[in-house]
């Protein structure tokens, strides 16, 4: 799929998401928010990861709980996973989790311990420890494996041309190494992430990978990561945009790349069997693309509107951040940091006066936008 070079914008296929454009009527338990409990045990602050997972509700807070804490898809809080220390089961730098719904293990990458630790997800209980050598910043689980990225290939005077590292999900062995940057993120050597972290959730359930910059999102087929989508556009960031980028000397090169005003990573990505749709960055401002799979037909956009829960309002001013889709729908939450968006504006949907009126109460809200085939 290309982008679209000159976007001059169709109409929306009706079918292919419900949620955001609200073109179709939606039954109640296909489109629906919940409010976070506010007993002091579940107080959070800017939540860093959230995740639903079944009927759990998972949340990473390096503000002010520091920890992970579980809550049910009604919003009721229920218990943390591990604690803040140095301790057997404890974490002192807990920068992203993954889940395996194979055996209901939530897994914890430290940057700082350089550990993957484990826990059940449906007690909270501390499972193991994993060695992780690589200065890692984001963890997926995957067809019973662990992915963890490379995000400095120079480390410690060793060079690593390689920017995704496989390990056993039993023994966290290294079994693969993948993606050289010569060859990907046009040369780019030191690789950053899109919005919610380079994996990119599919609600078809397949492995999606991409890194800011790169015109590519990447699977892995038949045990080897390759490209499985590119956007193709003479407005994107190029090797030579690249070339002179030392982020560890000038800490505004990648200021200086985004004001090129091109494209410059792929969010938000959602997949099902009917389509893509995902979000762009370029320059500072949106851009929203969907392919319909069964006309094999793009579209672009400059903008997106939301009516299901802020009347019509641009999707930028709603500061709704992605958590990812399953079979049923896509996840966005709004985190306590961001109560602001719900006192100060007067765009929203009538249903959402009762979280206008929580103010200092307003523990976060997670939504659910439903999709469905026409």
């Amino acid at each position: 799929a290309c982008l679209c070079r000159h976007p001059a914008l169709r109409h929306m296929p009706e079918y292919i998401l419900q949620g955001l454009l609200k073109r179709l009527n939606l039954p109640e338990k296909d489109t629906y928010y919940v409010t976070l409990d506010t007993i002091t045990e579940s107080l959070l602050g800017d939540f860093t990861k959230l995740k639903v997972y079944g009927d759990k509700i998972v949340i990473l807070d390096r503000d002010i709980a520091k920890q992970i804490l579980v809550f049910d898809v009604k919003g009721r809080f229920l218990y943390p996973v591990g604690h803040f220390g140095s301790g057997k089961g404890e974490y002192m730098d807990p920068q992203d989790f993954t889940y395996s719904k194979d055996d209901d293990v939530l897994y914890v990458l430290d940057a700082r311990l350089s550990k993957v630790l484990a826990y059940q997800l449906g007690t909270g209980q501390y499972l193991k420890s994993l060695d992780n050598d690589f200065p890692s910043l984001h963890i997926h689980y995957y067809d019973g494996c662990i992915y963890v990225d490379n995000p400095k290939v120079d480390f410690e005077g060793e060079k690593r041309d390689f920017l995704l590292v496989k390990l056993s999900a039993d023994t966290g062995e290294v079994l693969d190494t993948y993606i050289e940057p010569i060859k990907y993120n046009g040369g780019f050597d030191r690789p950053l992430s899109n919005v919610g972290g380079p994996f990119l959730m599919s609600g078809i359930g397949q492995f999606h990978y991409s890194q800011q910059f790169a015109n590519s999102v990447f699977n892995i087929i038949d045990d080897r990561v390759q490209p499985y989508l590119t956007f193709e556009s003479k407005d994107w960031i190029t090797s030579e945009d690249l070339q002179d980028i030392d982020i560890d000397r000038d800490k505004m090169a990648v200021h200086k790349l985004i004001f090129k005003n091109k494209f410059n990573g792929i969010n938000n990505y959602i997949e099902t069997d009917d389509f893509i749709f995902c979000m762009f960055l370029k320059g500072v401002k949106n851009q929203y693309f969907i392919y319909d799979k069964k006309n094999a037909e793009p579209f672009l956009y400059s903008k997106l509107a939301d009516d299901v829960f802020f009347a019509g309002a641009s999707w930028s001013m709603a500061k709704l951040k992605y958590a990812g889709c399953d079979e049923n729908g896509a996840y966005f939450y709004l985190s306590p940091a961001d109560v602001d968006v719900l006192e100060k504006s007067c765009y929203l949907n009538p249903l959402f006066d009762s979280i206008r009126r929580l103010n200092d109460d307003f523990n976060g809200a997670v939504f659910r936008y439903g999709y469905k085939e026409k």
